[in-house]
């Protein structure tokens, strides 16, 4: 849903709650993955077995991709002009947000 709607729905509060809630969800999750890469990377060995090494390379890769992608999102929904509280609607602008 866009924001517009969903700022009418939920009103500013609870839908600035949410957003703050969900990008730091995502700031978390990009943070226990970069753990899980830092501790995969000291139990790396290429004198591993076979099976052992295939499951830490993909482990370190997936745990990369995650962490890439939830970090982005972050700072994608940080730098969103529609997060920043200095957008903050009016308590009667509500009506002017409802698309035609």
């Amino acid at each position: 849903m866009e924001p517009a709607g969903s700022i009418v729905r939920l009103g500013f509060n609870r839908w600035y709650e949410r957003q703050l809630i969900e990008s730091h969800a995502h700031l978390v999750t990009g943070f226990l993955c970069l753990i899980v890469i830092l501790a995969s990377l000291e139990d790396f060995s290429l004198r591993a077995p076979g099976f052992n090494l295939l499951v830490m390379r993909a482990l370190i890769i997936g745990a990369g991709l995650v962490c890439y992608f939830s970090c982005m999102r972050f700072f994608t929904m940080l730098a969103s002009p529609s997060t920043s509280p200095a957008n903050r609607p009016a308590r009667n602008a509500a009506p002017m947000l409802r698309s035609p």
